[in-house]
């Protein structure tokens, strides 16, 4: 009998996002900086001779041909909200691209935010 696969914590998924993402951009020659705290609306910053890239770190989901993923954050497992409701917050003004990676394929994709629907975007191929 095959064992049953381990759910993964979400914080841990997304750290690994974080981590392939951080790694392939240094890969691509890229001067990448970490804020400090949690507190921000963006997980890394691509810095080009003094201009500053935004990017929100995205966990995709291979799903009918194409990468999914989520272009909002949701407020309900935030510990403040104890479940009560589902708030989503688009990241518009507070970020310039998602860096998504895709355990499913292994691949890395740079995606304007604002090319990106409030909820769900996607990325083929």
């Amino acid at each position: 009998m095959a064992e049953a696969r381990k759910r993964r914590h979400p914080k841990d998924i997304g750290d690994e996002t974080q981590a392939v993402l951080l790694a392939r951009l240094v890969q691509a020659g890229e001067r990448v900086l970490i804020p400090f705290g949690e507190n921000v609306r963006y997980d890394l910053v691509i810095d080009q001779d003094g201009s500053f890239i935004r990017v929100q770190c995205k966990t995709g989901r291979l799903k009918d041909g194409a990468v999914r993923f989520p272009t909002c954050s949701s407020t309900y497992h935030h510990p403040a909200n104890r479940g009560i409701s589902n708030c989503h917050q688009g990241y518009t003004g507070q970020a310039d691209v998602f860096g998504v990676y895709c355990p499913d394929t292994g691949g890395t994709y740079i995606v304007p935010v604002e090319d990106c629907p409030e909820r769900q975007g996607a990325r083929s191929g």
